[in-house]
């Protein structure tokens, strides 16, 4: 039975103008075809993303779907560089869902950038891949503070710094 992209999920369809950037040495997955069909242009990168990213993320511009078909061991490094290179609204994809490592490591990438996440779908339709669905960043919100539960209620003397300090923007 041949495989075919769910109709929702990724964002290949009427391919007019849309960009796929296809990472790692599994190139000729055909499990991995059906995210870069109607694609108009695919870049295929097979060093590691640092190498690439030297030159700048203007240099590539931004995707509508990533593939990171590399090294499992590279995954969250490639994933946390190439990151900003994946338009809101976009996918990633990535291959051998179903072991354990890879499902810790979406998991991981999850937990990175879960405020630019709009879901995760584990092995969609019986495939072996996961993918990340990307959003518009969403605002934080501190509920604590909203709900006007004191520092002592939460055990953080200082919520709001101790999230600043981790990169988190606060209003």
């Amino acid at each position: 039975m041949p495989l075919t992209p769910m109709s929702n999920a990724h964002p290949m369809k009427n391919g007019k103008g849309r960009r796929a950037l296809i990472y790692g040495e599994k190139l000729a997955t055909r499990a991995l075809t059906p995210w870069t069909k109607g694609a108009n242009e695919i870049v295929t990168l097979r060093r590691h993303i640092r190498d690439h990213l030297a030159m700048g993320y203007e240099y590539y511009g931004r995707f509508d779907v990533m593939i990171d078909a590399g090294d499992v061991d590279e995954r969250l490094a490639f994933v946390t560089q190439a990151w900003p290179l994946l338009l809101s609204g976009g996918l990633l994809v990535l291959p051998d869902a179903n072991r354990s490592r890879p499902v810790g490591i979406a998991i991981a990438i999850a937990f990175q950038f879960f405020r630019e996440i709009d879901r995760i779908d584990f092995a969609p339709d019986g495939r072996d891949v996961t993918t990340i669905h990307k959003c518009v960043e969403k605002p934080y919100v501190n509920w604590n503070k909203a709900e006007g539960r004191a520092a002592w209620q939460i055990g953080d003397a200082d919520l709001e710094a101790t999230l600043r300090n981790l990169g988190v923007k606060t209003s």
